[in-house]
This record gives C-alpha cells, structure tokens and sequence, in this order.
C-alpha cells in the first residue's frame, strides 16, 4: 500500500470517528457534512487507487468504515423516508423530552400506570400519559414508544424479514410514484438526429391507511407486581401485530377496510400445480418462479411458504434416500416459512391446498403509520370478575405492490 493510499483512509477513518461523535451531540447537520467528504474521499480511493470493496481491502488490515451506514436509519427516495428491513423507525421518531432533556420511556411501565394508577419509577410515562389523553378515552402513544413497539412487530414479521420495505406515513393517505415503462434507448450514426423517446409513463402507488388491532388480557396481579412487566406486554403486543401484519401483507382481501395483499394483488405471475392440486416433488416449480421473476427483469430474493409445504422439502429424497440436492436458483433463496400461509385453499377436489410466493421482496411496500393507540379496561370482555384487564392497541397500516410481476405464486401445494 502506497503512503499516498494510507493517507487517505486515515483521513476516511478520521472523518467517519467525527462524525460518530457529532451523532452523539445530536449534531445532525455538522455530522452529515463530514460523512460527504468521507464519501467523496471514498469515490477519490476507488478512481485513484482501484478499491472497489467498500468496507475493507484485501492488502491491508486496515478496515474502511462503511460510512453509508452512518447516515441513520432511513433512506431517501424523492423525500420520502424508506425503511429496509434492518433499519429502525425509532431512530426517527420524535423524542420525548421533558424539562429540555431526552427520557426513555416504557411501554410495560406506561400501560401498567394507566390500568393500576402506580406510576412509581414512571415519571416520564406519567407524564407521556397525561399529553396524549383522548378523548374516546383511550390513549395516543409517544412517538418514540410508538417506534419501539412498531420496531419490534416488524423485526418478527416474516415479509419484512424477507425484504418488504417500510413507509412511515405521516397522514392517513400517502401517493408514492413508480414507472410503469421506461424510457427506450438506441444507438445513432455520427450527426445523425436523436430519436426522442416518448414511451416513458409513471403511475401512482397509493397508501390508505387502514387499522391494525392487537389486544391482550393480563390479570391485574401481573401487572402490579411483575418485574419484566415491559418485556411481557411489549413481546405479546409485537407478535399479536406481526401476525396480522404478516396475513394482510400476503393474503388481505381488500375488502372490509383490509388491505389488498400480494396473493390477490392483480399482475403475480402464477404457476399452477394442477386441476386438482399436487404434493412437491422436486424442486422444478421453484426454479420456474425464479425463471419467471428473470423474464421481466426481476431477480428473486426469497421465498415464503408454510411450514407444511417447508417441511415436505426439506425431506425431498433421491431413489436411494439421500437428501435431494436443490438446483442454485432454489438455493440462493432466502426461505420464511410463516403459519399465516393458509393451508385450506380449495383446488378441484383438494381443500388442502396451499401457495408459495417467491420474488423480489423489496418490492412490497408496507405503509405504517407512526401513532399507536392504546385503550385499556378492567370491564370489558369479561374481564371484571377475573380480576383482569384487557389492552387494546390498534395502529394504522396498508400494503402496496410496487412490481407485482417481480413475484410468483405457487398454487395447489397439497401433502403428499
């Protein structure tokens, strides 16, 4: 490594260590603006010295810090904020400030102070609590709390950890542009006039938001006298909404204020395993699904399918018992396998059938908005004479497709 080489990642390494430090001060702007000379500094090192690996090369130990990474947790796209399944929307969540200085805050601690009234060790809730007071009676969570609890259903919701993407919405409707056919190129002799294209056209991906109810039952003892209070209502609440957020993403009707999910949304690409349905028997329809997403451009990420359908592959055998080898296409896939993927689909005779969806996950967009809603009472659904609360938490989310043709659905899967 030349010295002119090594000063130029010490001056990277420099620059990306002031820029975690100003994160730390919450000095946004200063920070961002070393972070685009490190990233100029970055492009320099790649022209000047051929380092095409963005975080580390081979010739030396030294590591280059990935600095896209520090920008937070967001990307822009036209303004608007996406999130890819890792980033959090925590990170961009207003802070609850009280007296001029930032507060963490608990969802257990703030839920346990509105059933019981004991608000000990929970100031900051408390006071959370009394801002967003509605006036149904129920209770509008902090943004920062919201994030949290929101974070933790996307962490388990199995189209996010595939690749579905995350739009926070800021009011109930949101219009997001995509293009439906781009624009044509062509070569042209010396002198010759360029022949314009006048085929591009865009169209409009529209989020509404739609609500998304969990509720939950405690007993009034848990709640005045457990010590992973929060741990416990933050899991129950995350898992009840990844669930449904899992089930309407795939299979929502559209229908009754449901969104529309990928299973029904016009332009999938379908396979059919037959009149009647069939049990998986090789690897052959996964690698046409990939096939499928190729022909339109598109290259499939990964696959999601029930655990039935998961498990019938996975004890695939050739004619001497040993495990069947799967081809690359199948291989490469990431796999998720979610008991939301409905296991009685009538086909023909069949009323066991079932679906896999292969494609480009990045390419179903999940709408949410940031506020969460909590009601909570000792009356309601028996609940009284238990000795019991319900919590009811309900946001507001939809689901869009941005290129529908980028996934496949396998249908007819039945046991073997």
């Amino acid at each position: 490594m030349s010295p002119e080489e090594r000063e130029l990642r010490q001056r990277i390494a420099a620059l990306a260590e002031e820029a975690r430090a100003l994160f730390e001060e919450d000095k946004t702007t200063e920070a961002r603006s070393k972070l685009d000379k490190a990233k100029a500094l970055k492009e320099l090192l790649k022209v000047e010295f051929g380092v095409e690996n963005d975080e580390s090369d081979s010739r030396s130990n030294e590591t280059l810090v990935p600095v896209d990474e520090m920008y937070g947790a967001t990307q822009q796209q036209g303004g608007q904020l996406i999130l890819k399944k890792e980033q959090r929307m925590a990170d961009n969540a207003k802070p609850f400030i009280v007296n001029g200085e930032k507060r963490q805050l608990s969802i257990g601690k703030y839920v346990r102070g509105i059933v019981t009234g004991n608000w000990k060790d929970a100031e900051s809730e408390k006071r959370a609590m009394s801002e967003g007071v509605l006036s149904s009676g129920g209770y509008m969570v902090p943004d920062l709390l919201s994030s949290q609890v929101i974070d933790l259903a996307r962490n388990q919701a199995r189209v996010i950890q595939a690749g579905a993407v995350t739009v926070p919405m800021e009011s109930n409707k949101l219009t997001l542009a995509k293009v439906l056919n781009g624009p044509k190129v062509g070569w042209k002799a010396e002198n010759a006039t360029i022949v314009e294209s006048n085929d591009t056209t865009l169209g409009a991906i529209n989020l509404e938001a739609k609500t998304l109810v969990g509720m939950m039952r405690f007993s009034i003892e848990l709640l005045e006298d457990a010590a992973n209070i929060d741990s416990i209502i933050s899991n129950e609440l995350s898992a009840s909404l990844s669930l449904e957020l899992d089930r309407a993403a795939l299979f929502g009707s559209g229908a009754d204020d449901e969104p529309l999910g990928l299973y029904n949304t016009p332009g999938v690409q379908k396979i059919d395993m037959g009149a009647n349905g069939a049990a998986i028997e090789g690897y052959n329809k996964f690698s046409e699904a990939v096939e499928y997403v190729r022909n339109v451009n598109g290259e499939a990420t990964g696959i999601i399918l029930s655990p039935r359908t998961a498990g019938a592959i996975d004890r695939l055998a050739d004619s001497t018992g040993q495990p069947l080898k799967a081809p690359a296409s199948y291989e490469t896939l990431a796999k998720y396998s979610t008991n939301q993927v409905p296991l009685n689909q009538v086909k023909g005779t069949a009323k066991n059938a079932s679906v896999s969806l292969v494609g480009d996950w990045s390419q179903l967009l999940i709408g949410a908005r940031t506020n969460l809603m909590l009601e909570a009472s000792r009356e309601a659904a028996g609940a009284f004479e238990k000795m019991q609360v319900v919590v009811r938490a309900y946001l507001r989310a939809d689901i869009a497709v941005a290129k529908a043709d980028h996934f496949v659905a396998i249908d007819g899967i039945i046991p073997a």
